[in-house]
């Protein structure tokens, strides 16, 4: 709900920000630092907003596969249109993934490893290293046996566009299959590569400052607005803004039906909100005053 609402709130501050009738850069580009306490706050709201609209509208949209309403219809879609197909790896969603490699840490450290005990035939394991260490996997590299007399090496770095998975064969050591981002989809491409980009390990450290920018920027966005309203909010009331005269045009109905549709969280929460005032807080005087609904 708040990815779907922050995302609504950086597309209307956009439109809210396009200049009109632009007598200069000041107030657009940069903010102005000797206009006065309200200017300096809206500008600085206004210009954060569109240094960083992008990176967070990236770092919004490409979190929203892991989300459970989103992100289920999407891995339904996904489904329906590409049945025969294998799972993706990404359509558990990456706090399964965790939860397996905690799992998978827990086995061993209680013993659980590739013992007698399982019954596996660790044959031909030192046979197959030299070409595993070869390869170059992605650190780090979990090796297991696949089926009668194959082992398989993958690498399971956090960066997904760089995962690769190697089939062995365990009598000769020579590579079997091996499979990789190259061989996926272009849907499971997309998505991989938004989420290694959503948790800063697509491209390094770099990756890692873009995020911790956006995390600030967002941060003064917020705080900025709260100022603004602070500052000029009544004494009785909310201070919400006043609505516009005339009904809404097409082209805004349409906006924010499309937006419903794209973010169905946020669709239903608008909904709930639009009844909850037409039928329950107009009919409170101290609410509906107090809400500016007068």
């Amino acid at each position: 709900l708040a990815a779907s609402w922050a995302i609504v709130m950086i597309v209307s501050g956009l439109y809210l920000w396009w200049p009109r009738q632009m007598t200069g850069w000041a107030g657009v580009l940069y903010p102005r630092l000797n206009s006065g306490s309200r200017i300096f706050w809206r500008d600085l709201h206004a210009v954060t907003g569109i240094y960083i609209s992008a990176l967070a509208l990236i770092l919004l949209i490409s979190g929203l596969p892991w989300i459970s309403v989103w992100g289920g219809g999407f891995r339904a879609i996904v489904a329906a249109t590409k049945p025969a197909e294998a799972k993706p790896e990404w359509a558990a969603g990456r706090a399964d993934e965790k939860a397996k490699a905690r799992d998978a840490h827990a086995h061993h450290d209680s013993g659980g490893g590739m013992g007698s005990d399982m019954g596996t035939d660790l044959t031909g394991l030192e046979a197959m290293l030299p070409t595993v260490r070869a390869l170059n996997l992605p650190a780090p590299v979990v090796i297991k046996p696949e089926g009668d007399r194959l082992w398989q090496a993958g690498s399971a770095t956090q960066n997904l566009t760089a995962r690769r998975t190697v089939t062995l064969s365990a009598d000769t050591g020579d590579i079997v299959k091996q499979t990789g981002f190259a061989d996926k989809t272009a849907i499971d491409k997309v998505v991989l590569t938004a989420i290694s980009l959503h948790e800063g390990h697509l491209f390094g450290w770099l990756n890692q400052v873009l995020g911790l920018i956006t995390a600030l920027g967002l941060l003064t966005l917020s705080v900025s607005a709260v100022i603004m309203w602070w500052s000029k909010r009544p004494a009785d009331r909310l201070g919400a803004p006043q609505t516009l005269g005339g009904k809404p045009g097409r082209g805004l109905w349409f906006a924010i039906v499309l937006m419903a549709i794209f973010l169905p969280v946020m669709g239903i929460s608008l909904i709930l909100v639009a009844l909850l005032e037409r039928f329950v807080f107009r009919r409170i005087p101290r609410v509906r005053d107090w809400l500016g609904l007068s």
